[in-house]
């Protein structure tokens, strides 16, 4: 589990927890990818932050505090807490289900979007698409489309392109996966 992205109080927090399980320094920087200095460093830097003593050190073993006793069960429902947010994050992620709202021009969906659509509803059978023919320019928050195809000058003031294709006048279209 990376903690890059986390506050330095938790990624030292978690650091601790997992030198606690693996047992040693050694075995935890094995587990999580670092060196054993980066995480004896961060469980010192954590002790050193709130004035606590967590673990026991010699040569040979560790040995929880009375302090590093407490926090550990606090720091494993973190740990805990996290790995199910990251099991809901790779569901998400896996889920490809769901209704995809597109809005195009009605030549331009008629021409290059209904021809390919059984297609691809027929490999891809989770996804259900609704088109809008639309000529008209959309409040597309309003109406709840993901995909707008457009051509021609952009008329918002605060458009946002996702993805999109960026082309200059002559240049090919590019060629649309569908």
């Amino acid at each position: 589990m990376s903690t890059t992205t986390l506050p330095p109080d938790l990624s030292r927090l978690l650091a601790f927890v997992r030198v606690v399980e693996a047992g040693s320094f050694a075995e935890a920087a094995r587990r999580a990818g670092t060196t054993t200095s980066a995480m004896s460093k961060a469980v010192a830097r954590f002790e050193k932050a709130h004035g606590l003593r967590l673990l026991h050190r010699s040569t040979h073993s560790l040995a929880l505090t009375a302090e590093g006793d407490r926090l550990m069960a606090a720091g494993r429902a973190l740990v805990e807490s996290l790995a199910r947010v990251q099991s809901a994050l790779g569901d998400v992620a896996r889920d490809d289900g769901g209704r995809v709202r597109v809005t195009a021009p009605a030549s331009f969906a008629r021409a290059c979007i209904l021809p390919r659509l059984p297609a691809f509803l027929r490999e891809r059978p989770e996804i259900e698409i609704e088109v809008k023919f639309r000529n008209e320019i959309l409040d597309l928050a309003a109406e709840g489309v993901d995909v707008a195809i457009r051509s021609g000058p952009s008329t918002a003031r605060r458009a946002i392109r996702r993805g999109g294709f960026a082309r200059s006048p002559g240049s090919p279209a590019p060629r649309l996966p569908i």
